[in-house]
């Protein structure tokens, strides 16, 4: 085989392999589109309705509190949580959360947390993502359902 011919073939499986072990990245102008939608409902002092703040499609919301295991989040969304760059696990000055439609992850970013310390994640659908300002968090107005 000719050396031109072996190149072609290394940067192939380079390529291949690199994007196999790719990890998806949260989407920081989300994370700033909703912090924007957070700040601007306490000023009005209205709900903050999750849904007006995103431009795409999801049925499930995951929120998930600082030190969740990454053995607990894969358990509670069904995925590897590992291909995930998030360091939730080690770092306590944000939130996680995850936008699913028909079962697959679409996004997820980070938050600030302007929510009470979770002890449970939280998996809302978009009728239940309301939350108010009580003065100092957002409190859910809606049910939550409540993972193992």
């Amino acid at each position: 085989m000719k050396f031109s011919a072996w190149l072609t073939l290394f940067v192939l499986i380079s390529a291949i392999t690199s994007l196999s072990g790719c990890r998806k990245q949260p989407d920081e102008k989300l994370s700033l589109r909703i912090h924007n939608g957070m700040e601007s409902a306490i000023l009005q002092k209205k709900p903050f309705v999750l849904r007006f703040y995103s431009d795409f499609a999801w049925d499930t919301f995951y929120l998930f509190g600082p030190y969740t295991s990454r053995e607990k989040l894969s358990a509670a969304i069904g995925i590897n949580a590992d291909r995930l760059d998030t360091d939730i696990e080690n770092i306590d000055r944000y939130v996680l959360a995850l936008f699913f439609y028909q079962g697959k992850l679409v996004r997820f970013t980070h938050l600030n947390r302007y929510f009470p310390t979770l002890k449970e994640p939280l998996k809302l659908n978009p009728a239940q993502a309301v939350w108010h300002w009580d003065g100092k968090f957002f409190i859910l107005s809606s049910q939550q359902e409540k993972l193992p």
